[in-house]
């Protein structure tokens, strides 16, 4: 690159009476500073000509800063703000400037060739994933020389930067950027790609079209979107905004049983969707007690649905094979009547995680192969005492994160995270998450463990111990943090349908938006 100008490049002012033309250095871009002496016996006027060519043809420029009327015999200077004639790197420049009559007097006289890069050019560009997560947004800093204010682009590359595509799914500043260090513009990354990709680069432009650029590319650096892009599918569902309900997906379809508009209104309706827009009730009264905080699993060819409070607290277990057919499998499981526990299916066997037995909130763990004949593998387990805590099966192992030790609270108060292979032995991942004690979902995506706060935080870790913030997650995702909203996402075993995960019943208090990612 050559940013400056010959020393002693000589320019023609007219052939009589101009000498000693100087151009010198471009101390800002564009910018040409011209010296020259001026032999004559009366003021005269000045023109400045410019040939990209080698003298070959000329083109007359009024881009000047300075005196060009009226000049007095002597040593003079102007300005040439060349940048408003071109925004090219131009290496076969040359300039003629006649005095008094407007055009050169032959002989001509013409400065030495020289060149004036006045393109755009971008350098140093980097990225870092805003929060120090896995992807999302993706802050780019870069440094910009140019002679005008600047519009950029900013390009993604998936290969490595063999092909390029444009985002306009940017935050900050893209137009009337002046030159400098250390600028920024943040790329909605999770806008454009909602997969895990390795080879992901980076370009940044400025002036593309006005004229010659010279872009930045960033190095390669791996960007995993997934679980990042949220889609709303509905904000108002059909089955209303509603608490303590549980949720499943069952012969391809996503299920809302349960739960109701407040703790002293539950309900025991059912309601089925093939694609999370349009809600069918496929049973306005279930078999069932209406009820809420209870807990819903798939297994054996059946939803099931254990515990819960409605009129009282309840430790009965109904299953289905469609929905709406409901069968009392026993009226009185082996563990205590509760609601805001847990339930899992793990090693073939159900399991019921603590909760909430008529106010005394428990740590003891059973399980059943059927249902029905329920065994208590552990009267207190090593976590502490809880309700409304959230589980999932990862990495063959069973989870217990958060909750709150107050049986008439509706604030938790933990965010510790346990795991177990066994149901009996508990073993304690982390006593205090970066995530903030909340009411909370979990599910497992992309070989990590998600969690979804009340407060609309969403976090992934793929230990259980380190968690990062996903900052894309939509603030309206929120299912406020009452007693009564404790499990409103869909949780394992049946967290994917039609390969995405679904965020159900969420978005206010109640709520009934419906969400999914994928």
């Amino acid at each position: 690159m050559n940013d400056g100008i010959s020393a002693d490049a000589v320019f023609r002012l007219n052939s009589a009476v101009v000498s000693n033309v100087i151009a010198g250095n471009q101390a800002t871009r564009g910018v040409v500073p011209i010296s020259y002496t001026l032999a004559c016996s009366v003021n005269s006027s000045i023109k400045v000509f410019y040939s990209l060519d080698g003298g070959t043809s000329y083109s007359e420029t009024t881009a000047l800063t300075g005196t060009t009327s009226n000049v007095p015999p002597g040593n003079n200077s102007i300005t040439w703000n060349s940048f408003q004639n071109f925004l090219t790197l131009q290496n076969n420049l040359k300039a003629t400037a006649p005095a008094t009559t407007g055009r050169p007097d032959p002989p001509p006289a013409e400065s030495a060739v020289f060149a004036v890069n006045n393109r755009s050019e971008v350098s140093n560009v980097a990225t870092s994933i805003q929060g120090g997560g896995l992807g999302g947004i993706v802050n780019i800093t870069y440094d910009l020389v140019s002679s005008i204010n600047s519009t950029i682009k900013v390009y993604y590359s998936t290969n490595g930067g063999t092909s390029y595509t444009q985002s306009t799914n940017l935050t900050g500043t893209t137009s009337g950027i002046p030159a400098g260090t250390g600028k920024t513009i943040a790329w909605n990354s999770h806008l454009d790609l909602v997969t895990n990709e390795p080879n992901v680069k980076v370009k940044v432009t400025a002036n593309e079209g006005n004229g010659d650029n010279l872009p930045g590319e960033s190095a390669v650096f791996a960007l995993n979107n997934i679980g990042h892009k949220w889609t709303q599918t509905t904000a108002n569902a059909a089955f209303g905004g509603r608490y303590g309900f549980s949720t499943a997906v069952f012969n391809n379809k996503m299920r809302v049983i349960g739960g109701g508009s407040s703790q002293f209104s539950p309900q025991n309706n059912v309601w089925s969707s093939t694609d999370g827009i349009s809600w069918t009730q496929e049973t306005a009264a279930a078999a069932f007690s209406a009820r809420g905080g209870h807990t819903s699993v798939v297994f054996n060819s059946k939803m099931w649905v254990i515990g819960g409070y409605g009129g009282g607290f309840k430790n009965d277990v109904w299953s289905s094979p469609d929905g709406i057919n409901w069968t009392q499998e026993t009226a009185g499981a082996a563990f205590s009547a509760r609601n805001n526990h847990t339930s899992v299916i793990f090693s073939n066997k159900f399991w019921v995680i603590g909760g909430d037995a008529n106010n005394t909130v428990k740590n003891d763990v059973y399980s059943s192969p059927d249902g029905v004949a329920w065994t208590q593998e552990t009267a207190a387990a090593a976590f502490s005492a809880r309700k409304g805590h959230t589980s999932l099966v990862f990495n063959n192992k069973m989870w217990v994160i958060g909750g709150t030790t107050n049986p008439n609270g509706s604030s938790a108060s933990l965010n510790d995270v346990w795991s177990s292979s066994d149901g009996i032995t508990w073993t304690q991942v982390t006593g205090s998450a970066a995530f903030s004690a909340q009411w909370a979902s979990s599910f497992s995506l992309d070989n990590r463990i998600w969690v979804l706060q009340g407060n609309s935080t969403l976090w992934s870790s793929n230990n259980g111990s380190g968690w990062s913030q996903i900052l894309t997650c939509p603030s309206s995702m929120n299912f406020g943090s009452t007693l009564w909203s404790t499990t409103a996402f869909i949780t394992l075993p049946s967290i994917f349908f039609n390969n995405k995960a679904w965020a159900v019943g969420v978005g206010g208090s109640p709520g009934d938006d419906v969400w999914y990612t994928q």
